[in-house]
This record gives C-alpha cells, structure tokens and sequence, in this order.
C-alpha cells in the first residue's frame, strides 16, 4: 500500500489529540455517580484502542521509500525565515510502500495510491 508520510503524521497527531481529550474528559467524570465507573471503563477502553491504533501506525515496515526521500539539494541550506520550506513541500507529495498488516497474512502485496487532496 503506497502512502504519504504526511498522512501517518496527520493521523498520529489525530489520536495523541483524541487521547489527550478522553483523558481529559475521563478525570472529570463524578466518582459519586451510579454510572461512573461503567463510564470510565468505556474511557479506558477507548483511549487503548487508539493507543492500539497508534502502535500499529508506528510498527509499520517501509517497503519502498523513494530515491531522493534523504537526498538535500547541494544548493539549499536551512532557512529559518520560512519554516515550511522546498525540501519539506517535496516531501509532502512523495508516497511510501508499507506493508499491510492483512498482506502478512495474504502473502498479496496491496497496492493503493493516495492522492493529493
């Protein structure tokens, strides 16, 4: 399966934030209340499949990476006046082959190409 790392970054800060906000949320939950502790089982349960989620993400084998993924330009140097810089915006648009987890099993190699939205 072919993705853009941007996208894994995107989805891992997606669920620190989730994480973060159900933890939140979890703390405030009343223990004076009949329901408390069913709702914070609901909480935990939650919050370790998102960490589940994040494991998983982290875990994953990278196939094929392109040529010039650590390549710098001999020509560009680190500019602190734009943050977001050529090398950075290049990087965005490149795609990795990962291994599916599914494709272990499978023995198929599952190929899915992420477009730029």
């Amino acid at each position: 399966m072919k993705v853009r790392v941007v996208n894994l970054y995107k989805k891992i800060e997606a669920i620190d934030k989730d994480i973060t906000e159900l933890k939140n949320t979890r703390s405030r939950i009343s223990i004076e209340r009949d329901y408390s502790d069913s709702l914070k089982n609901s909480f935990d349960l939650e919050i370790s499949k998102l960490e589940n989620q994040k494991k998983e993400i982290l875990s994953l084998k990278v196939l094929e990476a392109p040529n010039d993924l650590n390549k710098q330009k001999k020509d560009e140097s680190f500019v602190a006046k734009n943050l977001y810089n050529t090398q950075e915006k290049e990087l965005s648009k490149k795609s990795i082959t990962i291994e599916s987890p599914s494709a272990a099993e499978k023995k198929n190699e599952i190929k899915k190409q992420v477009h730029r939205y």
